[in-house]
């Protein structure tokens, strides 16, 4: 239910431009993806979240974490190993990346620390 009213605040605040990450990626392997300064009032406009920390961590372990910030457009990517990690900003998700695959995850701040989008139904447009 949380997520469900976060995704309608999130749809009802006009949003920016932003940029295609499958126009600019470039790892082989691994995760990539943006992330956005949510709003969850009426009137505001999401915006690129800019230097956030990404970091990877493989499932079930305490390290070794990798790492990367997003640039001035809220995009990241990290080259990853086939496996299962989880995918921090301030929430958490697992993702498990299969050999020579990538594997897009859009991050979306908000209450409750923000959701991760793993497909277009929560995607910034």
């Amino acid at each position: 239910m949380h997520r469900l009213a976060l995704l309608l605040a999130i749809s009802a605040c006009t949003t920016t431009s932003f940029i295609d990450p499958e126009e600019v990626v470039t790892i082989e392997r691994g995760v990539y993806g943006l992330t956005v300064s949510g709003c969850d009032t009426s009137g505001c406009e999401d915006n690129p979240y800019e230097h956030a920390v990404v970091t990877a961590t493989p499932a079930g372990t305490t390290g070794p974490e990798v790492t990367t910030t997003s640039d001035d457009d809220g995009f990241f990517q990290l080259t990853l190993a086939a496996g299962t990690y989880e995918l921090c900003v301030h929430s958490c998700i697992t993702v498990t990346v299969v050999d020579a695959e990538r594997v897009r995850r859009d991050f979306i701040s908000g209450p409750g620390g923000g959701i991760w989008c793993d497909d277009d139904s929560c995607r910034p447009r």
